[in-house]
Parts: C-alpha cells; structure tokens; sequence
C-alpha cells in the first residue's frame, strides 16, 4: 500500500502547479498516515511550491514529530534565500521541540542578521507577558 501511495504523491508532483499544490496540500493536512503526510511535505519542499507556505506552515503543529520537521525543511527550501521566514514560523508552533529546533537555528545565525535578537526577544517577551515563568515553558513545552 505505501508503494502504490508513493506512486500516486510522485504522480501528483508532476501535475500542473495549481493541481499538484492541491493534491500534495490535501495530503499534507488530511492524509492520516504520517509517512504520506512527510513524502507530501518533502514534495512540496523538493518542487518548490511557494502557495504551499501556509499549509506548511500549519504543519508545523501536526502531531507527529515527522511531520513537523519535514514541513519546516520544505519551508526552509522554499525560502532558502530568506532563512529567517520558515523559522520565524517555526517560533509559533504549539510543539516545544520545533520551537527549540527554531531557536537554535537562530541563535546559531545571530552574526548573519540583525534580525536574529530582535525576533527572539520578541517571542520570549510575548511568552512573558502572557504569564509568569511562561518563557521556559514555552521553550520546554508541556512537563511530563
């Protein structure tokens, strides 16, 4: 079965864009087997579709961890000459571990902009405002 849906997703890949965007879309947001909502998001990322970034971006708070990291690296291809959009993104996920994955990127390219401090201060002094010590637990995510 995941043979023969790999075939389908490489199909819909090579469709027209607005017809493939739609196709891989609705796999990405609706399929329920992780597996097929990775490929999608890897296909959407490969072939460069720019009216993807929302449903992307939605991914970023899929369920599964898979699938999270699949559509931040598709974002990242997508913007690959603004790196700082797919992980400014990635700071409003609901999952800690896409949150993190963000903020070290970030931190790791705070010498290349000047944006870089400005974006994580603001996210931080969000956390902040919203309730006390929230900032760690927006970095940690939920205790076990």
């Amino acid at each position: 079965a995941t043979r023969s849906s790999s075939a389908t997703l490489d199909a819909l890949a090579q469709l027209a864009e607005d017809e493939a965007r739609e196709g891989l879309e609705y796999v990405l947001g609706q399929d329920s087997r992780p597996g097929q909502r990775i490929e999608a998001a890897q296909k959407l990322g490969d072939s460069q579709r720019r009216r993807s970034r929302p449903t992307l971006a939605k991914a970023l708070n899929d369920d599964h961890v898979g699938v999270r990291k699949a559509a931040l690296k598709a974002l990242e291809q997508i913007d690959a000459e603004t790196p700082l959009h797919a992980l400014q993104l990635a700071l409003g996920s609901r999952h800690s571990d896409i949150r993190l994955d963000a903020v070290q990127r970030l931190t790791a390219l705070r010498q290349a902009s000047p944006l870089v401090p400005r974006l994580l201060n603001e996210r931080l002094n969000d956390c902040g405002r919203q309730r006390p010590r929230s900032r760690a637990r927006w970095l940690a995510g939920p205790g076990p």
